[in-house]
C-alpha cells in the first residue's frame, strides 16, 4: 500500500540540500533538531527503566524511521511498536525486520478496532513477523470481532494477539472507544476469548492483557473544563487503577498511555504543591504506583507515548502547569521541531505605544492555519511561538518559555504576530526575515510536509546546517 503513494527519495533529497544550511533550504519547511530528539528519547528510557514498565513507542507524531530507531535504542531487550495505520506497520516492516535479525523479539501492535477490509493486510504483515517469532497484536472490543481475528490467523499462518480495548474513564474521560469492564458485553467477550484458547490452544489467538487509552491532553484545550494540575496526573492514574481491579486472571499485560507524566513521573511524585487536590492527586497516585509493585510479580504493565521525541508547545504547557519547567527559556530546548517560515509584511507602525494588542503587531508571515491548526493554545492563546533563532539580541533567560512574538491570528496560509513581552525588548523585524515557529501541537503541524530538514543543535558553530533529511511516510 505505501508503494501507491511514492515521496522524492532521501537520496535525492540528501544530494540536494545537505550541506546547505537553513538559510539557504525552500520554504516553508519542517525542521527537527535531532540533539534534542536523541535527549528526548534517553529521558523516556531511563524513565521507564527507573519505574520498571515496559515500553511500547508510537510513530504517528513524526511517521519516520530513523526517529523510530531512536525510540527503540542500541540494544532493546524486546522491541514494542504500536501503529495508527496500517501505512505506519508496512513502513516499518524493514526496520522491525532488522532487529529480528539481531534476535530481538518484535511486537506490532495495530491500536485501531479491528476493521473487517483490512484483514488480508493485516495477515500478510502477521506472516513476514511470524517467520522470525514476531507477532501482530490486534484491539478487541465484542465478540463480533473474534471471527476476523481467527480468519487473520488462518490466511496468515500464525497466531494474532488481542488485547481486550476497555473503557475505564468517565463520561468525560475522551474515551471513543471500549467495553467496559464487569459489562455482561465484557464477560461475553472474555469468556469467548478464553473459550477458544481452551479448545484451540494458541493456534488461532492468544491473550496478552488488556489495553486502555485516556487521553492527557484532551482538557487542555476543552473549552468545558479549565486545565490543572489535579485533572493532568488523573488519567494516568486511572488507567493502572481501572486496569488493576479490572483483570479477572493474573499473569496478564495492562497497556496504558503515559504522555507527559511518564518522562516526569518521579518529578510529579516530589512536588510539594500548596493545593489541597493535587496533593491528593499526587498521594492517589503513590498509592497506585505501590499497589503495581504489589502487583507486578503477577502483572507487566506497558506505557505508551506519542509525541515526547519531538515535543512541542502543548507538553511544555502541561509541564507548566503541572509545575515541572525549568529557568526560562529552558524548556524550548526540548521541542526537537519547528517550522521554518518568512515575514512577508512588517507592521513597523503598529508596534507603537503601549501594550494594546493591537499596537504590538509585528509582522505577517507565511505560516497559517493549514499546518499551526484552527484552535489557539489555552495555555498562552497562541498558535505558535517564534524561536529567538535569527533575532537581532539573544534574550533567552529575559523572557519565560512563552515570552516573545506569537502568532496571535491565523487565516489557511498567514498568521499575525503580535509580542508578549516588555515593550522595552521588542525585537525588530524585516521583510524577508526567516522565522523558526514552535508549534502547538508538532504531530498535526508536521502532516504538512513530507520530509524534514535535519540540524544537529550540538554542532557549535554549525547549528543551522542541514545535516540529514528524514522522509516522512505517507499516513
Amino acid at each position: 500500500m505505501a508503494s501507491n503513494y511514492p515521496l522524492p527519495s532521501k537520496a535525492s533529497l540528501v544530494q540536494q540540500y545537505v550541506g546547505k544550511t537553513l538559510k539557504e533550504i525552500p520554504l516553508p519547511a519542517a525542521v527537527i533538531d535531532i540533539a534534542a530528539v536523541k535527549r528526548n528519547c534517553q529521558r523516556m528510557s531511563d524513565a521507564v527503566k527507573e519505574l520498571g514498565f515496559d515500553f511500547m513507542l508510537l510513530v504517528n507524531a513524526h511517521k519516520t524511521t530513523e526517529i523510530a530507531r531512536l525510540q527503540i535504542g542500541d540494544d532493546p531487550e524486546e522491541v514494542r511498536v504500536l501503529v495508527t495505520t496500517l501505512s505506519e506497520a508496512e513502513n516499518m516492516l524493514p526496520l522491525l525486520l532488522d532487529y529480528q535479525k539481531d534476535g530481538k523479539q518484535v511486537n506490532l501492535l495495530y491500536g485501531v478496532p479491528l476493521p473487517p477490509s483490512q484483514i488480508e493486510q493485516i495477515a500478510n504483515i502477521s506472516r513476514i513477523l511470524g517467520r522470525r517469532g514476531g507477532s501482530v497484536r490486534l484491539l478487541v472490543e465484542h465478540t463480533s470481532q473474534i471471527p476476523l481475528v481467527q480468519q487473520i490467523a488462518r490466511l496468515s499462518g500464525y497466531p494474532i494477539y488481542v488485547y481486550i480495548n476497555v473503557t475505564v474513564g468517565g463520561e468525560y474521560s475522551g474515551e471513543v472507544s471500549g467495553v467496559r469492564p464487569g459489562s455482561q458485553e465484557f464477560q461475553d467477550l472474555f469468556s469467548q476469548i478464553e473459550r477458544i484458547i481452551l479448545l484451540e490452544g494458541p493456534i488461532s489467538l492468544a491473550f496478552p492483557g488488556f489495553y486502555c487509552h485516556l487521553d492527557h491532553g484532551l482538557d487542555i484545550f476543552e473549552p468545558s473544563h479549565d486545565f490543572d494540575a489535579p485533572r493532568s496526573i488523573r488519567p494516568f492514574s486511572t488507567q493502572l487503577s481501572g486496569l488493576l481491579t479490572a483483570s479477572p486472571v493474573q499473569n496478564i499485560r495492562f497497556s496504558i498511555n503515559a504522555t507527559t507524566a511518564i518522562s516526569h513521573l518521579s518529578d510529579i511524585l516530589s512536588n510539594e504543591s500548596e493545593d489541597e487536590q493535587m496533593r491528593e492527586r499526587v498521594e492517589a497516585l503513590r498509592g497506585t504506583l505501590e499497589a503495581v509493585s504489589v502487583s507486578q510479580a503477577d502483572n507487566f504493565i506497558e506505557v505508551r507515548d506519542s509525541i515526547y521525541p519531538i515535543t512541542d508547545l502543548n507538553t511544555l504547557a502541561k509541564k507548566a502547569v503541572l509545575g515541572l519547567d525549568r529557568a526560562p527559556g529552558q524548556d524550548l530546548d526540548d521541542v526537537a521541531l519547528t517550522i521554518l517560515t518568512e515575514v512577508c509584511c512588517v507592521y513597523e507602525g503598529r508596534r507603537e505605544g503601549d501594550v494594546l494588542p493591537e499596537e504590538q503587531e509585528g509582522a505577517l508571515i507565511a505560516l497559517g492555519s493549514c499546518t499551526l491548526g484552527q484552535e489557539p493554545s489555552r495555555h498562552y492563546n497562541g498558535y505558535g511561538l517564534v524561536s529567538q533563532w535569527g533575532m537581532h539580541h539573544e534574550m533567552r533567560g529575559l523572557l519565560d518559555s512563552f515570552s516573545g512574538f506569537q502568532v496571535a491570528r491565523v487565516d489557511l496560509q498567514c498568521g499575525v504576530l503580535v509580542w508578549d513581552g516588555p515593550v522595552d525588548l521588542i525585537q525588530p523585524l524585516h521583510l524577508g526575515q526567516r522565522l523558526r515557529v514552535y508549534p502547538n501541537d508538532a504531530a498535526e503541524a508536521s502532516e504538512s510536509f513530507g520530509w524534514y530538514f535535519v540540524v544537529d543543535s550540538s554542532r557549535l558553530g554549525r547549528e543551522d546546517e542541514i545535516v540529514d533529511i528524514f522522509v516522512r511516510w505517507r499516513s
